[in-house]
């Protein structure tokens, strides 16, 4: 019985939860332009911080979920017999603003193990002490990639959790899913991304110093740059950068050991390695 109590108590949170997002997504969703494709997105999820659940497979299924939603926990459990058909990965959006929620976010990205999962759906553990850095790296992080999805799909709310894949037919979502076995069965390879490390993690730790620069045109290098965002309000994941094109820098921002140039895209605001884009003369 009290297994049960503790599952409605969840149910009730996670629609609170979606409900809140409806506001917040709003209020985003002004300044954030969707990505222009469908590689983009898969981008975004890439790099973004998710728990790996299963061995590393050329087939992926990612699951936006709530650490504390009782859905999310419903959906964990109904998966355990997906066996090694493909990998999930658990992206925990950092909503509602409670220390113990954002404690599991912060916990997935300083551990990047499965033993995260455990805690937040089976033994509601206690979130494990993280560095206040991380723990506001990571939340920027998967704040963007839950604004990101919605923008995408140009809706305004999104329950917990949703599942996103790579089909043979394209990229396929599926809120609140009772069961992924049947979406196991249509998830096309992508074997680029079987072991992939996320942009997010090499970022997690870094202390970011901004400065002014004049407001110069850049350009990509031939065949064009990887560009990925930092932890900042502003910025949001893409794919390549035009090196046909000019952009007008904004700044310049240091992360660890790396220099990166904040270029302005019109309605997008991108970070870019300096060593890989020239100012135009």
């Amino acid at each position: 019985m009290t297994k049960s109590k503790s599952t409605m108590l969840f149910a009730v949170l996670c629609l609170t939860v979606a409900s809140a997002h409806v506001f917040r997504a709003a209020a985003q969703s002004r300044t954030s332009p969707p990505p222009k494709t469908e590689s983009e997105l898969l981008t975004v999820l890439d790099n973004s911080i998710w728990i790996a659940d299963g061995k590393p497979s050329d087939k992926q299924i990612y699951l936006i979920a709530g650490p504390c939603c009782g859905y999310s926990q419903a959906l964990y459990y109904r998966s355990r017999q997906l066996g090694n058909k493909v990998q999930l990965r658990w992206i925990e959006d950092p909503w509602p603003k409670d220390q113990r929620c954002l404690g599991y976010v912060a916990e997935a990205a300083m551990k990047n193990d499965a033993s995260v999962l455990v805690d937040m759906y089976r033994a509601h553990a206690a979130p494990e002490s993280v560095p206040q850095g991380i723990k506001d790296n990571a939340i920027q992080w998967n704040s963007d990639v839950f604004e990101t999805v919605l923008a995408f799909r140009q809706v305004s709310s999104m329950p917990f959790p949703t599942a996103v894949w790579l089909s043979k037919d394209g990229v396929r979502i599926a809120e609140r899913p009772e069961s992924l076995d049947a979406i196991a069965q249509t998830v096309a390879p992508r074997p680029e991304a079987a072991n992939l490390t996320p942009a997010s993690r090499r970022f997690l730790s870094a202390e970011y110093h901004f400065e002014s620069i004049p407001r110069r045109i850049h350009a990509a290098y031939s065949g064009g740059t990887k560009v990925f965002s930092q932890p900042a309000s502003s910025s949001r994941l893409l794919g390549y950068l035009d090196k046909d094109r000019g952009n007008p820098a904004k700044g310049r921002v240091t992360v660890g050991n790396e220099t990166w140039i904040e270029l302005d895209l019109g309605a997008r605001v991108v970070f870019v390695r300096e060593s890989e884009v020239r100012p135009q003369q």
